[in-house]
């Protein structure tokens, strides 16, 4: 790591215009353009190089220098540094082919800088090591095109260097040796042809050959020569020079060289073809052939002179060179064409206006008349006083107005007239269309009727508004383009003349306002193309809205603030505005701008007040220098992009060296910076190596991952503060002096590290504790919440169970009375009875019967509340209408007419298909009616509402959605507001007193029970005193309750979907109509009053199970059985007897018909239930085997009867394409439903399944004889399409039939 306080590396920031003069000279007889430029210290400077990177450096005998093109870097000689420059006398510079920089130092030996690190290794003479370098003192270093690299130096001979080993090998004078080097002071070295070196030395001038390593000298034998050769180049011949110029024939004899100078600093050929020779402050390039090609004096160039040039570079890539003078001035010299150039004369600032064929030039007191083709001057005209300005509307006269007279010329020149005027200073003169001449003078303005001679003054008065307003003097006088005036004056803005009443309208500066004209100081009015007006002030530029009456002040970095002077638009519309520093090309239409100055070529930066565009489309503006003249369209933005590197870096305001904490390397080829968190502000210098223009190139930079967006630098400075820790890349780019960004982005990844608690391994030791701690503490407050909802439930659980067993101790109080009462009524008469034989008559008999009805109504609500607490079923089913209500209102009549009750019922006028349990339903409207009776006094009124809502009906007039409105409504006592919360909870009673009649406290509970369990709603309004209405919504649709309504084929009497059918054969109706109640949820039921009729419909229907009692009219059970079994249809169906004959003989008798059961009456419907399904699971199992069991290979014995039928008429009919069920049921002389229920009861297929596996089983066993092809089988078994066959084949089979042709 560098020591800060002891290595001194100066830099200096010399812009163009502070600390370094630039001036650019350029004539029309060359086209090389020279930039100067001044080390910031006096010293001797004695060599100059551009490195590969675009550096400039700069040997001096105070230390190293370079140049960036705006900085300055001093490397000097520190002791206690060993990196450090040995000796602040530099005395040459060379860069290797590798890109290597190697100083030479007089006294200090040899340099090699590492850019890496920004240091220099040391090579010195070491007297005790043979390989070390011969003289610390070096004069030259050199590198052959085999790159052997030599050194020379002042006193130890010439050494070549073995750069990789570090070794030099020395060639030393000996005096007793003729091929040794002549003298040990080299003080030149150049390569010749065949490899061969030339050197010069102070005594004697010698050629090396490398490969002999033998030298041969050569001396010049005229007398007075000298004899030291300090400047040698091989150019065509080798060119030397000391006290005079000589070349080297190919005899190696010495011609002398007659040349412009009689000797020559220095020579050094460039890589375009010429021969560069410096001498005192002259430049002379010379081709192959010697002839002077170019020669320049910087004396005559630049204000100071004196200058002694002694070293050239030439740069191979760019063409452009770098002279250094002894003084410290360089020079950056390079060809460019010439753009701008000089116009006419003389060369000072002038005035110029342009006629039809002329033009007119003025400058002091003259105008000189030039022509327009040849620009050869016609005429000058004299005598004109102080000011004179020129103008002419239409060309046909030319007016000339100075201080005393106002002329009128022809275009030619020729004076026509002469006015005289009042004499007065005057600052523009301006022909309007009208013919009059219009002058801006002191304190106001005048025009001038040359028609007749008269003059109208308008002269400055503060007081009176609507005049010309109060100014220095008028600056310029303008005419649009409408034949508007305008004046710009010098103080008080811009003034439009209003003919009319000759008033102005004036348009001044007001301070924050963006639409006023940016400063009252006018110097210039120009109106372009599209007849938009522009002002040029003191503070920049404007554009005039004469639409709006606003201005529009261009804020633009390049044009704001600036003087403008002069105006003019080139002929693709670019304005080109001068100023007092530089002239500026604007596009307003992209809003493009660029500036131009002496180092873009200009003659001079100054731009004056006068400009003209030429016929050709050039420009001309004139200057301090004279009028500059140049092609607008050859005028380009430079391409070229400077390379941009980060020149310092400052953590928390300390500079930075290499080998930091920071950084390893040199900040400019750093790729990594690391900071730490408690770095608060980083610093970072750039700059971009651009040598012309460096003040207008521009820098762009952003921070990734901390700025959102490019920043434009106001300097070269970027500062950041407070970075959080995170990983970062610094982004840096620059632009060339017109604007042009360069695509390639210098970067530098910046990481700041985090502090000790950021580190993740902290983190996650830190949140694993306070994760930690949390649980510990949120397991702990759980387990302190849990005992306390634990106390807290209990304690609840104590005061509801406390406060359930006071309401069942209510309930059972108040239900034991509920019961005691109608048991009293009715067992009081009966002891009455019994004791006294008094027999009750008719009035306590329906006492009785009353009492009767309500103590069994009190047993039902208990058992169906308790069937509720079981969990009990919905039994959904479709009701073709609402006849259920007008049940429930006539049970109620009586009851309405012995209380005095009013009763009325409404239903809804249309039925609809709707699906409910009637059996709930029935229940909620007895609850609510019968509640309604008990608490309505007589002559009081109830009303049963009934409504559909909200129903969707099918086309068969079903409900699909929809619900079915309930209201109960009486006038009755009312409940109190503060019950009704409560009146559906269980065992709640609105009064423990049982003698006031209210509830028990079921009834409202099943109510909202039973309401739950339909899916419904139900609803109370009641006032105390008025009345109550309860309101129940139940659904109704199908859909609302998950049924599948999807219509099926049906037979005549019964559908064909498979569902179990069971016939019922009972002459006793209430038997009949109690077993197909209890059945139809289960099976489709059937029914026959007679053994006659339920033969009928057996063998109509073919039911799976028939259930027949035995004694009965027309046809008894035994009948009924006998011909059931013996018929072919009916022979397979199970049969159960049901009848009260007892015994055994008639158990037998019974069983011997083929009757599968026998059950005696009174019977048990759960025995009766579960022996049908024994009976239909014994049928199925046996339906399952037989379709395991093949048709074709059973014997008719093994089949019923009635398939061997099936199958003989399949057999017949087997190869016919066009055989069909219809066809088969004609065969068998049976109807199609017929014969679907009995096929189906005896394999579970339907007709079309079983023949297709008839036919296939047939086609099996013909594919296993293997006698015919799978075509002709497929025929054969009835099948035309033999791939439809293999299809329907392989889905009853799982195998393609030609699996069992191969088998065979």
């Amino acid at each position: 790591m560098f020591n800060k306080q002891l290595y001194y590396p100066l830099v200096f920031f010399c812009f163009w215009f502070i600390g370094t003069v630039l001036s650019v000279a350029q004539e029309p007889s060359t086209t090389y353009e020279i930039t100067r430029f001044k080390l910031p210290i006096e010293t001797n400077a004695t060599d100059i190089l551009e490195d590969a990177y675009g550096f400039v450096w700069i040997a001096t005998t105070n230390g190293l220098w370079r140049y960036d093109g705006g900085n300055f870097k001093n490397y000097i000689k520190n002791e206690n540094e060993a990196t450090s420059i040995t000796d602040n006398h530099i005395s040459c510079l060379y860069e290797d082919t590798d890109g290597t920089l190697w100083v030479g130092t007089y006294g200090g030996g040899l340099l090699k800088y590492d850019r890496e690190y920004d240091r220099f290794q040391r090579f010195i003479h070491n007297e005790t090591d043979p390989k070390s370098l011969s003289f610390n003192e070096v004069r030259v270093i050199f590198e052959t095109s085999g790159k052997e690299f030599y050194v020379g130096t002042d006193g130890g001979g010439l050494n070549r260097m073995d750069r990789e080993k570090g070794t030099f090998k020395n060639y030393a004078h000996e005096v007793n040796d003729s091929l040794s080097i002549s003298h040990n002071n080299v003080l030149a070295i150049e390569e010749g042809p065949a490899d061969v070196l030339y050197v010069g030395t102070w005594i004697g001038l010698n050629i090396f050959d490398p490969k002999t390593e033998k030298f041969k000298r050569l001396s010049q034998k005229s007398g007075g020569a000298a004899h030291y050769y300090p400047n040698l180049e091989y150019y065509e011949e080798l060119i030397l020079s000391n006290t005079k110029l000589y070349t080297l024939d190919s005899s190696n004899d010495f011609q002398n060289f007659n040349f412009l100078f009689e000797r020559a600093n220095y020579i050094k050929k460039d890589f375009g073809g010429h021969c560069w020779l410096l001498e005192k402050d002259q430049i002379a390039l010379v081709d192959s052939d010697f002839e002077l090609k170019e020669h320049i004096s910087l004396n005559d160039r630049f204000v100071d002179n004196g200058f002694n040039l002694v070293k050239v570079f030439h740069n191979k890539l760019s063409n452009e060179s770098w002279v250094l003078d002894q003084n410290g001035d360089f020079f950056l010299v390079k060809k460019s064409p010439v753009i701008f150039d000089y116009f006419l004369e003389p060369r000072t600032d002038v005035k110029i206006f342009k006629t039809e064929e002329n033009y007119w030039v003025f400058q002091g007191g003259k105008i000189k008349i030039f022509d327009k083709k040849n620009h050869k001057l016609l005429r000058i005209l004299k005598g004109f006083i102080n000011r004179t300005h020129i103008t002419s509307f239409n060309g046909q006269n030319v007016w000339v107005v100075d201080r005393n007279d106002i002329y009128k010329f022809t275009p030619s020149g020729e004076l026509l007239q002469k006015y005289p005027r009042e004499p007065g200073e005057l600052f523009d003169a301006m022909e309007s269309s009208e013919g009059y001449i219009w002058t801006g003078e002191v304190l106001g303005a005048r025009v001038f009727d040359p028609k007749t001679n008269t003059t109208t003054y308008f002269d400055c008065d503060p007081n009176k508004p609507e005049g010309i307003g109060y100014f220095h003097r008028g600056n310029i006088v303008f005419e649009d383009s409408e034949g508007q005036l305008w004046i710009g004056t010098d103080g008080d803005g811009l003034k439009k003349y209003l003919p009319e009443t000759q008033e102005f309208t004036h348009y001044r500066h007001q301070i924050g306002n963006t639409q006023t004209i940016n400063n009252n100081f006018i110097n210039t009015i120009f109106e372009d193309n599209d007849h938009v007006l522009w002002v040029g002030t003191n503070s920049g530029l404007c554009s005039f809205d004469r639409a709006n009456n606003v201005f529009t002040q261009l804020n633009h970095d390049i044009i704001k603030d600036k003087i403008i002077n002069s105006i003019q638009q080139d002929m693709d519309g670019n304005l080109w505005v001068g100023t007092p520093n530089g002239l500026i090309k604007f596009n307003y239409t992209d809003n493009e701008i660029r500036i131009l100055n002496s180092q873009d070529g200009l003659i001079s930066h100054k731009i004056g007040l006068s400009s003209c565009m030429l016929d050709n489309g050039h420009l001309v503006f004139s200057t301090n220098k004279g009028l500059m003249v140049f092609d607008p369209k050859k005028v380009e933005p430079k391409k070229n992009v400077p390379a941009v590197y980060i020149a310092k870096l400052w953590v928390n305001n300390e500079l930075v060296q290499p080998n930091s904490s920071y950084i390893k390397r040199s900040i400019e080829v750093e790729d990594n910076l690391y900071l730490e968190h408690t770095d608060k502000k980083i610093e970072l210098e750039f700059q971009a190596i651009q040598y012309v223009n460096t003040q207008r190139c521009q820098y762009s930079y952003k921070l990734e991952g901390f700025d959102t967006s490019w920043t434009i630098a106001n300097g070269t400075k970027a500062t950041y503060t407070n970075l959080p820790s995170g990983n970062y890349k610094f982004l840096l780019k620059a632009s060339n002096e017109d604007g042009i960004w360069d695509t390639k982005i210098t970067h530098l990844n910046i990481v700041v590290k985090p502090p000790f608690w950021e580190l993740f391994w902290v983190k996650f030791i830190f949140v694993s504790l306070l994760i930690l701690l949390l649980t510990l503490v949120l397991l702990r407050i759980i387990k302190r919440e849990r005992i306390k909802n634990k106390f807290a439930l209990e304690k609840e659980r104590v005061y509801q169970f406390e406060e359930l067993a006071q309401m069942k101790l209510r309930f059972f109080t108040n239900i034991s009375h509920e019961l005691r009462t109608p048991l009293t009524l009715i067992a009081s008469p009966l002891d009455q009875y019994t004791k006294y034989g008094v027999a009750p008559d008719s009035k306590i008999l329906r006492m009785m019967h009353r009492n009767s009805n309500r103590l069994l109504e009190l047993v039902n609500q208990i058992l169906d509340f308790r069937k509720l607490e079981s969990d009990q079923k919905l039994k959904v089913k479709l009701q073709n209408d609402l006849s259920i209500c007008n049940n429930i209102h006539d049970a109620y009549a009586y009851w309405s007419k012995e209380k005095g009750i009013e009763f009325s019922c409404k239903q809804p006028n249309v039925n609809y298909g709707v699906y409910f349990d009637s059996d709930i339903l029935e229940k909620i409207i007895s609850n609510l009616i019968s509640n309604a009776f008990k608490f309505t006094p007589k002559n009081g009124k109830i009303e049963l509402n009934v409504a559909y809502s909200c129903v969707d009906v099918d086309s068969q007039a079903r409900v699909s959605k929809g619900y079915l409105n309930i209201e109960v409504v009486d006038n009755g006592m009312g409940i109190p507001k503060k019950y009704q919360e409560k009146v559906f909870e269980r065992y709640y009673q609105l009064d423990e007193t049982p003698n006031k009649g209210y509830s028990t406290g079921i009834g409202l509970s099943l109510i909202s029970e039973l309401v739950k369990l339909h899916g419904g709603n139900i609803q109370l309004k009641s006032e105390e005193d008025k009345g109550s209405l309860f309101k129940v919504s139940i659904p109704i649709g199908y859909k609302d309750h998950g049924i599948d309504v999807t219509p099926t084929l049906e037979s005549t009497k019964n559908k064909e979907d498979g569902k179990t059918v069971v016939l019922i054969i009972e002459d006793n109706e209430d038997i009949r109509s109690y077993l197909c109640l209890e059945l139809e949820d289960d099976y489709k039921i059937l029914q026959a009053e007679n053994g006659e009729q339920g033969f009928k419909m057996a063998v109509e229907s073919i039911p799976d199970l028939i259930i027949s009692d035995i004694m009965m009219s027309k046809l008894d059970g035994i009948q009924v059985a006998n011909q059931l079994k013996t018929n072919e249809l009916t022979s397979h169906i199970p049969l159960i007897f049901l009848t009260a004959k007892t015994g055994l003989e008639n158990v037998l008798k019974g069983l011997e018909t083929g009757a599968e059961d026998y059950i005696q009456k009174p019977f048990s419907l759960s025995e009766i239930k579960l022996k049908i399904q024994n009976r239909l699971k014994s049928r199925r199992q046996l339906v399952k085997k037989y379709q395991k069991e093949s048709l074709v290979s059973d014997t008719p014995t093994t089949l019923d009867n009635y398939l061997v039928k099936i199958n003989d008429v399949i057999d017949q009919q087997i190869d016919n394409t066009e055989f069909s069920i219809d066809l088969l049921c004609q065969e068998l002389a049976i109807g199609r439903s017929q014969l679907y229920r009995k096929i189906q009861a005896l394999t579970g297929k339907t007709i079309i399944e079983y023949v297709n596996t008839y036919k296939l089983s047939k086609a099996m066993q013909l594919l296993k004889e293997g006698q015919l092809s799978i075509k002709e089988i497929a025929f054969k078994v009835g099948y035309n399409d033999n791939r439809y066959f293999s299809r329907v084949f392989r889905k009853e089979f799982g195998c393609p039939p030609s699996s069992y042709f191969s088998k065979k």
